[in-house]
């Protein structure tokens, strides 16, 4: 049987209901009785008998779920939020919780998806299954914390830093990480997107902090250390604390085929050493020996400078960045001149097109990506909603309690 959109009009308790039970099932049994077949027919149940009710709080959330066989198919989703004029606050306010949960879950999605080159999708139960691994891997592994258990695991540990504390060079390093992470993990990485390569932010206490504490706590190897320097003269990443960011790029790099080509490191080498002078004289003008002199207007001055300098020009840093991963002239014109907006445009609008793009999303994708991309936008939509009228709410309470 073919699936079937229906619409309904909730309540608050409603919401909070949805929420504890993951948005998959209502409080009661009957799905056809008051449900509607047009969103535009839920606004109006919305507007003559919900926002006018005090036995609804003056409030109605409209809801759209699937249906097969009158059984519901996939999240039930909240489409948008009514207030009435006689409003005066949630009568429990983990509804705005539960609304908030199923943003960051539709926000996973999304970027689970742009992430993956083979396009994963979370299931809907994503968030509840991950704590019901974390429970069973705390249950399986109570004796983490028994001192044999610490025992073995440091001298492990001890004898993987040995190891690693005679590596020399980059490509040593990239070699034993291979070995060391095996074919499981090693394919994991071989799916990942570009995007992942701009969103640093989520190997900082992952990846990075594997490495950093194998390769870096301790290393007093300058061979390695120097290295590790060079290759941060040609690479785009952050470095880290102790240059494991350095690291973590050279070997996603090398798995994903996107080594920097001479061309490449020789223009970056040579803005490297420019940036180096800039920076050495800007210090000087305003008497500093170095940045870490420089006060905070100062400092925000030469970050000024840095990302004004080559701002959209055939030579700029972020061209050649995006040259590096290999991607094609059209993409980098479009990413620079979304990075350039200067436009009154949404910011999370810009921040996903820039996605898309590193993401590498094409005509077979994009049917998919403007769906995920559509209930992300509508949950936060909603959630913006609520804040803003949230807002108003207090403001007025506030004058009148003047």
């Amino acid at each position: 049987m073919k699936n079937k959109i229906l619409y309904k009009v909730v309540t608050e308790k409603e919401i909070i209901f949805l929420g504890q039970n993951n948005f998959q099932k209502f409080s009661f049994q009957d799905l056809e009785t008051g449900s509607a077949n047009t969103e535009e027919k839920s606004k109006e149940i919305t507007l003559q008998n919900y926002i006018n009710n005090p036995q609804y709080n003056y409030i109605g959330f409209i809801v759209s779920f699937a249906t097969e066989d009158n059984r519901i198919k996939g999240k039930i989703k909240i489409n948008d939020v009514f207030f009435g004029k006689n409003f005066k606050n949630f009568s429990d306010e983990t509804v705005i919780d539960c609304i908030e949960d199923e943003e960051r879950f539709y926000e996973k999605k999304l970027e689970y998806f742009l992430e993956t080159k083979s396009r994963k999708i979370i299931p809907d139960d994503y968030f509840i299954k991950l704590n019901e691994e974390f429970s069973v891997f705390l249950e399986k592994n109570n004796h983490l914390n028994t001192e044999d258990y610490i025992k073995s695991k440091t001298q492990k540990y001890n004898t993987i830093k040995e190891r690693t504390s005679s590596i020399n060079t980059l490509d040593e390093a990239i070699e034993f990480l291979i070995q060391d992470y095996g074919a499981e993990k090693i394919s994991k990485i071989q799916d990942e997107t570009i995007l992942t390569q701009f969103r640093t932010e989520r190997n900082h206490f992952g990846s990075n902090m594997y490495l950093r504490n194998l390769f870096f706590h301790g290393n007093q190897n300058e061979n390695f250390k120097k290295a590790i320097r060079e290759y941060g003269k040609i690479s785009f990443a952050s470095g880290g604390e102790l240059g494991e960011g350095y690291l973590e790029d050279a070997f996603w790099r090398k798995l994903n085929n996107c080594e920097i080509n001479s061309e490449i490191q020789q223009k970056l080498k040579e803005d490297y050493e420019e940036i180096e002078l800039l920076t050495q004289n800007y210090c000087k003008s305003k008497g500093a020996e170095n940045v870490n002199d420089l006060n905070e207007e100062d400092f925000d001055g030469l970050l000024k400078i840095y990302k004004n300098r080559n701002k959209g020009k055939e030579g700029s840093i972020l061209r050649l960045q995006l040259q590096s991963y290999n991607i094609i002239d059209k993409d980098i014109n479009d990413y620079i001149a979304l990075e350039n907006d200067n436009n009154d445009r949404d910011y999370y609008a810009i921040k996903y097109e820039k996605y898309a793009i590193l993401a590498g999303v094409k005509d077979n994708d994009k049917k998919m990506y403007e769906s995920l991309k559509q209930d992300y936008f509508q949950y936060h939509a909603i959630n913006k909603k609520l804040g803003s009228f949230i807002h108003k709410i207090k403001e007025q309470h506030i004058i009148n309690d003047l």
